[in-house]
């Protein structure tokens, strides 16, 4: 009776040496997806316009809407703070550029959070470092942005139009998608507050 061969021997598992590159490579995916969702979000991917969206009865309840971050955002919402007591009257109303938005994190897990939240910061101490006039705004502190819950990084420095603003992303050699024009309003925005490059 003839014996049957032994089964082959396993090939060797590879995953080990695998797992830190694709768990980097996910959380480098989600972060892409993060992003963009987040500027979808607002209405300022694929040409839609933002909706107006309800916003304060006044400036002094700025925040107080339940779209104010949350407490372990802490620094952030120092700087927001800080941009709002600076920038809110003189731009009003007026045209910036948008250089960055992004969801304020919601997981759950604080340790998961806490690097969303240190990612927004380090990104915004970039556009500082490049743009001394950038400020952070919180989205749900202005009625130009359909959706609060973003951390939205604009120039405080105001331009006459939408043109101006565009010439001045085009000049600095952001993509259509980087770099918007904005027109910013507390209350009452109108329909059609954000352009783009073509």
């Amino acid at each position: 009776m003839p014996t049957a061969d032994p089964p082959p021997a396993a090939a060797p598992r590879r995953t080990r040496r695998l797992r830190p590159f694709l768990a980097g490579a996910v959380a480098a995916a989600l972060l892409v997806v993060a992003l963009g969702l987040g500027l979808r979000a607002l209405g300022v991917l694929g040409g839609e316009e933002p909706e107006a969206a309800s916003s304060p009865d006044s400036a002094q309840e700025h925040g107080e809407d339940g779209g104010a971050p949350p407490p372990d955002g802490t620094e952030l919402k120092q700087l927001r703070d800080e941009a709002w007591e600076a920038h809110s009257a003189d731009l009003d109303g007026q045209w910036v550029v948008q250089l960055s938005s992004m969801q304020n994190p919601s997981s759950g897990d604080a340790a998961q959070d806490g690097e969303t939240l240190q990612l927004i910061l380090d990104k915004y101490e970039e556009f500082k470092d490049r743009y001394p006039d950038a400020a952070l705004l919180w989205s749900g502190d202005w009625s130009t942005y359909a959706n609060d819950g973003y951390w939205v990084v604009v120039r405080s420095s105001p331009f006459p139009d939408a043109e101006s603003a565009l010439d001045e992303c085009a000049a600095d050699g952001w993509g259509r998608d980087d770099c918007i024009a904005t027109r910013l309003f507390i209350t009452d925005a109108p329909e059609h507050t954000t352009e783009y490059m073509p």
